[in-house]
């Protein structure tokens, strides 16, 4: 029930960060679109890593190779995703290049 619980708040997780608005063509709607995505993204970044780290705390170490099916991404694997999804981020809003 834990595991089933820590990949609910996994999946919620990935879907918070995910929130990103399209390109836009014109030099001041694209301000805006970026100002749109760095404000969401602040609004959700508190929260998103207190749960990720939360979940990443309540798996053991030893079941981190868990996944549910073949498939799919590992817990790790699935841990790993988020962090460099948020590199890009944060790559993004600061405007360098994601390491």
């Amino acid at each position: 029930m834990k595991l089933k619980v820590a990949l609910v708040l996994v999946c919620t997780l990935a879907a918070l960060i995910c929130i990103h608005p399209a390109p836009a063509a014109d030099r001041a709607q694209e301000l805006h679109s970026n100002r749109l995505f760095i404000d969401t993204f602040q609004k959700h970044w508190s929260t998103a890593k207190k749960l990720a780290l939360a979940v990443a705390d309540a798996m053991p170490a030893e079941d981190y190779d868990f996944k549910p099916v073949p498939a799919e991404m590992s817990f790790g694997e699935q841990m790993v995703h988020i962090a460099q999804a948020n590199y890009g981020y944060c790559a993004f809003i600061a405007d360098a290049k994601s390491p």
